[in-house]
């Protein structure tokens, strides 16, 4: 029995010992990447933004459960989302560090388009929430504490606004870029071409694509600024659900466009008109004398406003194949980021020569003379 009871201690033992080199696994890889990160002096600028932005989450959070008041729930979840962009900023600095393995021949680009998406949607989810409470506040509307409601909702514009405006938050930028406008930058550029006759200044103001983020949390101030007015003059405690209501919207149509944009990148499809673009090219690549036709072409977006893509060209038996890769190339380089090409010389079910050349621009590990065209020829 003593053996019997040592041995199953000692199977206990053998069992538990793997979790320990585990957690001390991944404390090891936590560390290396804080350590490779913060070696920037953009990381610390968003570490600072981020202890600002939760302190005041968590203060905007707890007078909104003494208020009572959803309008202020729905403006908080604003900095929720912006504590997100700079969780987002913070991965995009990481992955700019990193190079192209052989597990991830295109480095980390596509975990940065996932953060964006996680984002929005986590942004959309929660304007949802908001709305379904309200719903059960329409009929009954609870009463509601102003006081010092407006001071606290300054606070928390003037933090999201330096949040917005205090980081170069290159992926959300680049979708911004990229996106459709929402309903309200298209309202708010009708109304400056409006009074652009009447004060210049203002309508070239507004006519300019204002920052979406800026904007929504711009009228979301506003509408509880006005529910506290329609509170204390009036009780009206309806105005506080409606005011709930109208900013929940308002975050649905700003981040609807971005989540739909990201998840195309994610689909791994291509927006149409760079695909006319890249149409355009391959058309004039079959005008080199030799090139017969292009089959299996491939192109698909890896990131925010990169392209990537394979093909296959057939030649005839003269042609020079160097010229091909330069010609075709030089052709697709301007719109196709990482561009694989394929010569195949006579018909494709007979056994030839075959040369493939692989360009990547925009790349920290790609080296000059990775430019060259690597041939192998099969027979």
């Amino acid at each position: 029995m003593v053996i019997s009871t040592r041995s199953h201690q000692h199977n206990l033992l053998s069992v538990i010992q793997p979790f320990n080199r585990k957690s001390s696994k991944w404390k090891k890889v936590v560390n290396e990447f804080l350590k490779s990160v913060l070696s920037e002096k953009q990381s610390w600028r968003i570490v600072y933004l981020g202890c600002l932005n939760l302190f005041c989450t968590i203060f905007l959070f707890s007078y909104c459960r003494i208020s009572n008041s959803m309008a202020l729930t729905a403006f908080t979840y604003l900095t929720v989302f912006d504590f997100l962009s700079l969780l987002t900023c913070f991965l995009s600095i990481w992955i700019s560090l990193q190079n192209p393995s052989s597990n991830f021949t295109f480095g980390f680009a596509r975990v940065e388009v996932l953060a964006v998406f996680a984002s929005t949607m986590l942004a959309i989810f929660g304007a949802l929430f908001v709305i379904k409470e309200s719903m059960e506040r329409i009929l009954i509307p609870p009463e509601v504490n102003t006081d010092h409601m407006m001071m606290v909702t300054c606070v928390g514009l003037v933090v999201h606004l330096v949040v917005t405006y205090g980081t170069r938050n290159k992926p959300f930028n680049q979708v911004l870029k990229a996106s459709t406008s929402n309903w309200l930058q298209d309202a708010l550029m009708d109304l400056g071409h409006s009074i652009c006759g009447v004060f210049p200044p203002l309508g070239n103001f507004l006519i300019a694509k204002v920052n979406p983020f800026a904007l929504v949390a711009l009228v979301g101030a506003i509408a509880v600024v006005v529910t506290t007015v329609f509170i204390d003059y009036k009780n009206y405690y309806l105005a506080d659900t409606l005011a709930a209501i109208a900013i929940a919207l308002l975050t649905w149509a700003t981040m609807l466009p971005l989540a739909i944009y990201s998840g195309h990148v994610l689909l791994q499809t291509c927006p149409r008109a760079v695909m006319n673009q890249v149409d355009k090219c391959m058309r004039e690549a079959l005008t080199l004398d030799g090139v017969l036709e292009f089959r299996n072409e491939h192109f698909w977006t890896l990131s925010f406003g990169k392209l990537v893509g394979s093909l296959h060209v057939r030649v005839r038996r003269d042609a020079d194949e160097q010229l091909v890769l330069a010609h075709v190339t030089n052709k697709l380089a301007g719109h196709v980021a990482d561009l694989t090409v394929q010569v195949f010389k006579e018909d494709w079910s007979r056994t030839g020569s075959a040369m493939t050349y692989t360009m990547r621009t925009n790349s920290p590990s790609v080296k000059p003379h990775d430019h060259a065209p690597r041939a192998a020829v099969t027979s």
